[in-house]
């Protein structure tokens, strides 16, 4: 069973190009957030198509077909509308998509392009998906340290994301139960506060007080970028 909440706000931008979903949808509850890319036009537009491929691949699955499947195809479906967008219009919008199916049986199937992120926070570990971006590149490539990617200038600059290119690979992976906490964030979380605090507020409030807890240090930080979160607690 999950408790979960969601919310986005712009921070300190006009305009909020984040879209997110979180909802039950068909035999699986369906979260995904997408982070339209602000150094390009029609980030929105990019973002938008993003989250409703996504929902309208998962609600045409067959009932046989595989979480991992449906991912692919939705990553797919949310590629071809985007690029199509662009060429047809002659713009280059491009936008991040994690997501994450969770079936009957809490079995969790994340996928990923970009740098938006999922986090699970279990009581003896943090895991989360991988960053499609430069830093984090040259983080694994040994070029710098950890902490040095944290205030890197070069720190937003993606290597793959939606609707730049006519084929994409996304990352899938699953988990058989993830227990504890689960967050999907765009960067505008993840890149203001630091994963222990954002373990520390997700543990000790309900998922609805700990979306609104999050936002508010992002605010109170300076956080300048769009802010989307999506909280989900595992509940036996």
């Amino acid at each position: 069973m999950l408790a979960f909440h969601a919310a986005s706000v712009p921070g300190r931008r006009k305009r909020n190009e984040d879209a997110y979903f979180a909802g039950r949808i068909g035999r699986f509850t369906a979260f995904a957030v997408a982070d339209g890319m602000g150094g390009h036009a029609a980030g929105d537009r990019a973002s938008g198509y993003a989250i409703e491929q996504f929902r309208e691949t998962v609600a045409g699955s067959r009932i046989d077909e595989a979480a991992e499947a449906i991912t692919s195809r939705a990553f797919a479906a949310a590629n071809d509308a985007i690029y199509a967008f662009n060429q047809e219009n002659r713009l280059n919008a491009g936008t991040t998509l994690v997501t994450l199916l969770v079936d009957e049986d809490g079995a969790c199937v994340f996928g990923n392009i970009g740098d938006s992120r999922a986090t699970i926070f279990s009581e003896n570990r943090t895991w989360q998906t991988d960053d499609h971006s430069l830093v984090n590149q040259m983080v694994k490539n040994g070029q710098i340290l950890p902490e040095e990617a944290w205030m890197h200038p070069q720190r937003n600059i993606l290597v793959q994301a939606l609707g730049l290119a006519p084929r994409i690979t996304p990352d899938l992976y699953r988990h058989a139960r993830a227990g504890g906490t689960v967050v999907l964030s765009s960067d505008g979380l993840h890149d203001t506060l630091r994963p222990g605090r954002i373990r520390t507020i997700v543990s000790a409030y309900s998922p609805e007080s700990a979306v609104a807890a999050l936002i508010d240090e992002c605010l109170r930080e300076g956080a300048s970028d769009n802010i989307t979160v999506i909280v989900i607690r595992v509940l036996s």
